[in-house]
């Protein structure tokens, strides 16, 4: 009988309709890191923002360690001076977070671009807590190599310690 008692609570009112007792998102968090799994969430980010009505948070995190030296020299050139690699790979974020920008303001909805420098799940954690995210929806794979299998997936990661849900997307 007690397991009743708790599917019965759990059931007590399927057809209520005050606004707690809906499921309502007021501000998704995707994060981008520019393979196809991160296209394929953003799509389906879209779609849940477009239904709900809600503002979208891109973020994509540079992790330096992932930035090989020959690909991305210390230092540019750029007119009148010089720039890091970090403000170099932050400016490549930006320019191609704007795709992703566009899909989302093309059907009407706000949207706001962030890149941040560290840890990607460390980033995508603090990022959700600043924009009051109550939804994260990440692609299912991205990372690769090594360091993938070493240190697990950052879906994995920020699935275990977030604070709201993750929905994974794997494939549409």
């Amino acid at each position: 009988m007690p397991d009743a008692d708790k599917e019965e609570s759990f059931l007590e009112n399927p057809d209520s309709k005050r606004a707690d007792d809906r499921l309502v998102y007021h501000s998704i968090l995707v994060p981008i890191d520019f393979s196809e799994n991160s296209e394929k969430s953003a799509i389906y980010a879209a779609r849940l923002a477009a239904c709900f009505g809600c503002p979208v948070t891109l973020l994509h995190v540079i992790n330096l360690q992932d930035y090989p030296i020959n690909r991305y020299p210390l230092e540019y050139t750029v007119p009148d001076r010089y720039i890091s690699q970090c403000e170099f790979a932050e400016a490549e974020a930006r320019n191609g977070l704007k795709s992703f920008e566009n899909q989302f303001s093309s059907r009407g909805l706000r949207v706001e671009i962030e890149t941040r420098v560290g840890s990607p799940f460390e980033e995508i954690l603090t990022a959700a807590d600043n924009c009051a995210a109550d939804l994260i929806v990440i692609g299912s794979q991205g990372g690769s190599g090594i360091g993938r299998l070493l240190l697990g997936t950052t879906a994995e990661r920020v699935i275990e310690r977030a604070r709201c849900p993750v929905l994974v997307v794997t494939g549409l």
